[in-house]
């Protein structure tokens, strides 16, 4: 069956070519009978051009009943400009004393800064919390305006014989409330595990952040 009897039109053609993954643009032209006779495709080069050639042939065959050649589609891939990547904020030391709270340090391009956060502590989880919070005051410093971010939610997880500590943060942004998650497994002590995980779920997204 052709095109013109299936009643498709190029534009449905290319916008299931444009939802493969690597794929920028397409451009389909039909000849006077609507079969398909050029596909042109514009891609990156993450993917090799016969798994692309493969996906094009396959989901015009499976979505569209379109059985094409793979003669017909010409690609062209293109080198994507990558920003450098962003350098990521790291763990420098945890301190936690049931009396003074916890101090935690951190490092971002060569800068340190410290952090602390006081409050009792009845359990593990109030001391992961605190830990996270100490992280998120250290932040503070190392970034040029405020981050707004809270707390949502700080949980002790156990995991197979491991426990790991699992943290939410709420970021105020202009378009709304934007959430932050991130998680760390226990090892040297609960306290360090929250700082860590706090500093997962912020390198995530530390574009978001801008640095001094």
């Amino acid at each position: 069956m052709s095109a013109k009897e299936a009643g498709q039109v190029p534009q449905e053609f290319e916008k299931s070519i444009n939802s493969i993954r690597g794929v920028y643009s397409s451009r389909v032209l039909c000849g006077g009978d609507g079969a398909i006779d050029e596909i042109h495709v514009f891609a990156s080069t993450e993917r090799r051009p016969k798994q692309i050639v493969r996906d094009i042939e396959s989901l015009l065959l499976l979505k569209h009943d379109q059985r094409i050649d793979y003669r017909k589609i010409s690609l062209v891939q293109i080198e994507e400009e990558k920003p450098p990547p962003t350098p990521r904020v790291r763990l420098i030391s945890v301190q936690h004393s049931r009396d003074q709270g916890t101090c935690v340090v951190i490092e971002h391009k060569g800068k340190t800064a410290k952090g602390e956060a006081r409050g009792g502590v009845a359990s593990e989880q109030e001391e992961a919390r605190l830990a996270v919070e100490a992280a998120m005051n250290a932040l503070d410093r190392v970034v040029d305006r405020p981050t707004g971010l809270s707390v949502s939610d700080v949980q002790l997880v156990p995991l197979g014989e491991k426990n790991t500590v699992v943290v939410l943060l709420s970021m105020a942004r202009p378009a709304g409330e934007e959430k932050l998650s991130g998680v760390s497994l226990v090892r040297e002590s609960v306290a360090e595990a929250g700082a860590r995980a706090f500093l997962d779920a912020i390198n995530r997204r530390f574009q978001l952040f801008k640095a001094v």
